[in-house]
């Protein structure tokens, strides 16, 4: 699956945790994070699989999307797969 930039939406992690983003497809580093933080990465393969994710609303996103919403429509995610139990909008 890719976004509208053609990077590849794949699960990554960070500090913070596992997410759903994409990589530059020119130097393969992380470029956008699409989702909140999941506590592990099967939870977050899960979300990706099943495209049961929220899909941050910010700036970093419009900008990877070249200004139009993300490409994926998901559905929301159970609370208690976010690390910080928030369910998304």
């Amino acid at each position: 699956m890719k976004c509208t930039r053609e990077n590849e939406v794949s699960v990554l992690s960070s500090g913070s945790g596992f997410y759903i983003g994409t990589i530059d497809a020119e130097d393969g580093a992380p470029y956008c994070r699409v989702s909140e933080y999941y506590r592990n990465k099967v939870l977050a393969e899960t979300a990706l699989e099943k495209m049961t994710f929220t899909v941050r609303n910010c700036i970093e996103n419009q900008f990877c999307s070249g200004g139009r919403c993300f490409v994926l429509v998901p559905k929301k995610p159970l609370a208690e797969d976010h690390v910080d139990g928030k369910k998304g909008n």
